[in-house]
């Protein structure tokens, strides 16, 4: 995937002059050589949540990692060199809280540093795990474009009144939290591997019940069927409706949690 330069870097931050945050393409170049990294962690906005450059690729953030936290709108800014650029190590974002729900974001996302306007989503997440595959085999299961993956989906909500983004990344999330609330990434990684398998002809729903234990498909099932046939055209009650029928259906993260530890 085509990274930044820091010669592109200082042409565009010349013309552009401002770094934006959750779509476009500007760049912040100093002095010192360091670009920024700018966008957006959502599930919805994560509040207050830390955003990292992954250097040891550990999936966590160490002291040593350049590092930001989200503001109250979920974005962030990242001081980053070219060499971490070129290195290809992913942004992951963990912590904060859910601006939608008010609660703490126990998951886990990431995305590769493909632009310097980089979002964090649960779509880049399967996008990051499915990097080395076939991406437009992801893309026609999920029925979204390369940009409709990177975007602000929120945004895209309330502005242009897509929700099916939104809808899918909600999805994934709470399909994650059910089938693998002690590491939500592995649940993107079964997902990624499952696409490359799949047929053509298969749906979003196909793939994530393949990955699903008999015992819980029954329920993934309902969930599933209630969560992408809603509707609901408003970002934040769409986010609340995806979250009240994870409770209905006891796959939410509090309930798997207490499932594992009380079997």
């Amino acid at each position: 995937m085509k990274k930044i330069s820091l010669i592109t870097s200082v042409a565009l931050i010349a013309s552009l002059g401002l770094v934006g945050c959750g779509g476009g393409g500007s760049v912040d170049s100093s002095a010192q050589g360091n670009i920024s990294i700018a966008g957006t962690a959502i599930d919805p906005e994560l509040q207050h949540a830390t955003v990292c450059l992954d250097l040891n690729q550990d999936m966590s953030c160490s002291q040593d990692e350049p590092t930001a936290t989200t503001d109250g709108n979920g974005a962030f800014s990242l001081s980053v060199s070219q060499a971490q650029v070129d290195g290809n190590y992913p942004l992951i974002v963990i912590n904060g809280i859910d601006r939608e729900s008010g609660e703490a974001f126990k998951g886990k996302l990431m995305a590769d540093v493909s632009t310097n306007i980089q979002n964090i989503t649960p779509l880049t997440t399967l996008a990051y795990a499915h990097k080395q595959k076939d991406m437009g085999k992801m893309e026609k299961i999920l029925g979204l474009t390369h940009d409709e993956i990177h975007e602000n989906m929120i945004k895209a909500a309330e502005e242009r009144g897509d929700i099916t983004p939104l809808k899918i990344a909600l999805t994934l999330e709470k399909s994650a939290e059910a089938l693998a609330p002690k590491d939500p990434f592995q649940f993107y990684k079964n997902c990624s591997e499952a696409i490359e398998h799949a047929k053509n002809t298969s749906s979003l729903k196909d793939i994530i019940l393949s990955i699903t234990p008999i015992t819980m498909r029954s329920k993934m099932d309902s969930f599933l069927k209630e969560v992408l046939n809603t509707s609901i055209s408003d970002a934040y009650a769409l986010s609340e409706f995806t979250r009240d029928e994870a409770l209905k259906w006891s796959i939410d993260h509090e309930s798997m949690m207490e499932e594992i530890t009380n079997p």
